[in-house]
Parts: C-alpha cells; sequence; structure tokens
C-alpha cells in the first residue's frame, strides 16, 4: 500500500472517530442527513483548500497568512451557506465539517512530514500524530465558525477567531524544513499538538454544548 493510500485511509478513519466520541452526547441533537452531508462537505472543500495552497507556494513567506485565511475562509464559505443560518446544531454540523476538512489535508501533512524526520518509526509516529492534531484543529475552528454563523451578528468575529488560531501552525511547518535536528522538530511538534489539543478542549467544553438547550446541557453533564 502506498503511503499516501495508507495516509488517506488513516485521516478519513481517525475524523471518523473523533467524530463519533465527541458526539456521543449529543444524539437526537442534529440531522442525521445532515450530519453526512456536512462531513462530505468538508471533504470537498478541504480539497479545494489544498488546490488553491498547492498553486500558492510561489508567494513565499506570505504563505505564513495566506494559509490560515485561504483553509478558514474556505470553511466558513461552506458553513455559511443559508440552511445552516440561525440553527443551533449548526455547532455541530460546523465541527464535522471541519473534521472532514482536516482529514483530507491529513495525508498530505503525513506524507510531507515523514520525509522531513528520517528516524523510521519515530518518523511515523510523529506524523501520524501531526494529521490527529490538524483533524481536531479544523474541527475545532469549524466548530467556532458553526457557532459564529448560528449567532448571526457574530459570524465574521468568529472567522478571525479562527484564522488567528491557524498562524502559529504554518510556522512550526517551517522549523521543520529549516531545522533537520530529530530532537529539535519533534519539540516543536509537540508544542504544536499541546497547542491543538488546548484550543480542542477549549472548543469541545465551552463551544460544542451551546449545540444542546440550555435547560438540558446539565442533564447530559454538558456543563
Amino acid at each position: 500500500m502506498e503511503i499516501s493510500t495508507g495516509a488517506a485511509i488513516f485521516g478519513i478513519t481517525a475524523a471518523l472517530v473523533i467524530m463519533w466520541i465527541s458526539l456521543r452526547k449529543y444524539t437526537g441533537f442534529y440531522s442525521d442527513k445532515a450530519l453526512f452531508k456536512s462531513l462530505i462537505l468538508g471533504f470537498i472543500l478541504g480539497f479545494i483548500a489544498f488546490l488553491v495552497e498547492s498553486f500558492s507556494y510561489g508567494v513565499g513567506i506570505l504563505f505564513l497568512i495566506l494559509f490560515p485565511f485561504v483553509e478558514q475562509s474556505v470553511k466558513f464559505v461552506g458553513i455559511n451557506l443559508p440552511s445552516y443560518h440561525g440553527k443551533r446544531d449548526t455547532i455541530i454540523y460546523g465541527f464535522v465539517m471541519g473534521l472532514g476538512f482536516g482529514s483530507i489535508f491529513a495525508p498530505l501533512l503525513i506524507v510531507v512530514a515523514s520525509k522531513v524526520l528520517t528516524s523510521g518509526y519515530i518518523s511515523i509516529i510523529s506524523s501520524l500524530l501531526l494529521g490527529i492534531g490538524y483533524i481536531l484543529f479544523h474541527g475545532s475552528t469549524g466548530c467556532l465558525l458553526g457557532y459564529g454563523v448560528y449567532k448571526g451578528d457574530e459570524r465574521w468575529k468568529y472567522l478571525i477567531y479562527s484564522t488567528a488560531l491557524g498562524f502559529p501552525l504554518p510556522v512550526v511547518e517551517v522549523f521543520d524544513i529549516l531545522f533537520r535536528d530529530i530532537y529539535l522538530v519533534i519539540a516543536a511538534r509537540i508544542a504544536e499538538m499541546v497547542y491543538i489539543i488546548l484550543i480542542f478542549v477549549m472548543v469541545y467544553r465551552k463551544i460544542l454544548p451551546f449545540a444542546v438547550p440550555k435547560n438540558r446541557r446539565k442533564d447530559l453533564n454538558l456543563i
């Protein structure tokens, strides 16, 4: 099996597992059909963003700003469709769309990151973890975008928040390329994973529960 094929399967599987674990308490507060549509839309938007970024590598250091903006803007276009406006469950659909989006980016990151380190299993494991991290990150920012669309007048504010949260990630990618020392690269990836996990935990605890009416959150242990 080619590493790209294996990475693609890994990315999609990881996104589905994260979705299942994260939404176990939310059964009944979303439409299965809309959830599936959001996941597929995330796959499509992730591929579009990947193509845009593929043709933008010539912009030099500007990619540090351009790529986070492109990724969040493409997701925003998807979750800002009229069918999602003003609905509480849009928060969940934004989260799922982000997971689908991230699962498309994960294979590329896994393949590229595995080439930076040449220490066998260390390279593979750290690259797989990095792929999971990006799925978590895009799920988190997708959830933020969904919350902004649900609130209506705050959608642009949450687009800015999500974009700003993405700025540190390309910096780590540059670090990986410039510094080939295995210990420095691993330290940078660990720091990146800690940053992503902190964002995910914050969104999971503070934003995703708004998908459930206030009077039901305590019953589901969401507060």
